[in-house]
């Protein structure tokens, strides 16, 4: 199981010009220039050359060789049935990767210059997410990786690789990108944004008919008596079932009018348009169609652009170290502060007083509503364990120390900004993936390269 996946990691990182790995190995100018592109031994066999300088980096045979050897063994691994007579001739896959190596050598070149670093914390959360994709833990994952043949530590290197590729691309490539409102428009209203952002409608139905060929009267009558019907629920919505039975000309009537699951795509025309602006629990009508007058009810709603969430709606005081203000002297302040609350003090005039978050100090310490997720999760925790109308004790972040207090709570409808979310999100990858490959020929013409010739398998 662990080969496969790592084949697939792996070849993907040596045949795509995002993540082709090289050595890089550091060399001068002035090198460059005395070198006779070969290495021998005390005999005068040949060992090694330079296939090409990229910049001051050159690559030599040796590390091409060897990851040409790798490509195709993979897609011998990954095609266990593949006759190795039908795997690309060597030599040209020799060029495709030697060049994609080029390209990558670049962009190692520009994250260097950029201070680009990847700690080995956030290394090792990459490595785990890895084994996590894997069920299995890290050190059970190297155990595998061994096994398999693969070398643990050159594997590292190479996803530590990738993650530098990653920012170096995220910022010059996402630098270029500008979305725009007409932009995410435009997305949500043509087919491809209909179609990714729809989400299950569960409605239920009732339908009030009129005679095929209606009367005035009769069209007045029931409309009249839907409206009855809607007055009703409005004051009992879960009498929906049991009017649906008695009155509806639907034929999911004796369902109580429960139309089940639907993909918003697969819903009546006339109930889709409505049913995108209803949240949970709403009732919609009298609808006029031609068959009559509708009263819909959403009852439940998922996937798409929904996201109803808690939010908290919050103060806060925070007392900082500093070089004039000791850890000690912090809580000491801290503590001070709170003796003041429990005495009666005014939680704004202390925060305006003494919060040392610049940001909403002179608001009294306002943060607004507070979606889960924006805060630490230690404040977080702290703030979800204060009752509504009071202040939790002081506590202790990565930021200093914290007095929260909770005015109020709600469930917020955000799936209007979710959605735009989710458009925008897959407006940058498309742009982006347009613009890499704009930007990786831009650096490769702009670059000096000096391809040698005599390249061998």
């Amino acid at each position: 199981m662990i080969k496969n996946t790592l084949a697939v990691v792996l070849l993907s990182a040596l045949l795509t010009p995002l993540n082709l790995l090289a050595k890089n190995t550091p060399v001068s100018p002035t090198q460059i220039a005395k070198s006779n592109n070969t290495a021998k031994n005390t005999e005068g066999v040949l060992l090694d050359y330079i296939v090409a300088v990229v910049n001051d980096q050159i690559i030599l045979n040796s590390e091409l060789t060897s990851r040409t050897k790798s490509v195709l063994q993979r897609l011998l691994d990954n095609n266990a049935n593949l006759d190795p007579n039908a795997l690309p001739d060597t030599q040209q896959i020799q060029q495709q990767i030697l060049e994609r190596m080029i390209i990558e050598t670049i962009q190692l070149g520009m994250g260097k210059e950029m201070g680009v670093r990847i700690s080995d914390n956030d290394l090792n959360d990459t490595l785990k997410n890895i084994a996590k994709d894997q069920k299995l833990s890290l050190a059970d994952f190297r155990t595998q990786l061994i096994a398999s043949g693969e070398s643990y530590t050159t594997f590292r290197e190479q996803i530590r690789t990738e993650m530098i590729l990653n920012l170096v691309q995220r910022k010059f490539v996402g630098a270029r990108i500008q979305i725009t409102e007409q932009d995410i428009k435009n997305f949500l209203a043509s087919a491809q944004g209909k179609q990714l952002l729809s989400a299950d409608y569960r409605l239920s139905h009732i339908l009030i008919a009129t005679p095929l060929d209606p009367k005035p009267d009769d069209i007045q009558q029931a409309n009249n008596k839907a409206k009855e019907i809607v007055a009703l629920l409005k004051d009992n919505p879960e009498h929906f079932h049991k009017l649906a039975v008695t009155f509806s000309a639907g034929r999911n009537a004796l369902k109580g009018g429960d139309l089940g699951w639907r993909p918003g795509g697969q819903l009546p025309s006339l109930f889709a348009e409505h049913a995108e602006n209803m949240v949970i629990g709403d009732v919609v009508g009298p609808i006029k169609s031609s068959s009559g007058f509708h009263i819909i009810r959403l009852n439940n709603k998922r996937g798409g652009a929904l996201k109803i969430v808690d939010q908290t709606k919050a103060q806060h005081i925070l007392i900082k170290s500093n070089a004039l203000r000791n850890e000690t002297a912090s809580r000491k302040l801290i503590d001070t502060i709170y003796k003041r609350l429990v005495s009666g003090g005014d939680f704004d005039m202390l925060a305006k007083t003494y919060s040392d978050d610049i940001s909403n100090a002179r608001k009294g310490g306002d943060l607004g509503w507070v979606s889960p997720g924006k805060m630490v999760p230690s404040f977080e925790t702290e703030m979800s364990n204060t009752p509504v109308n009071s202040f939790s004790a002081p506590f202790l972040t990565e930021f200093g120390w914290h007095i929260v207090k909770v005015n109020d709570r709600r469930n917020q409808d955000l799936s209007n900004e979710n959605r735009d979310q989710q458009a925008r999100n897959f407006i940058y990858r498309r742009k982006f993936d347009e613009e890499l490959q704009l930007w990786l020929q831009e650096i490769r013409q702009e670059a000096y390269v000096d391809i040698r010739q005599n390249i061998s398998g």
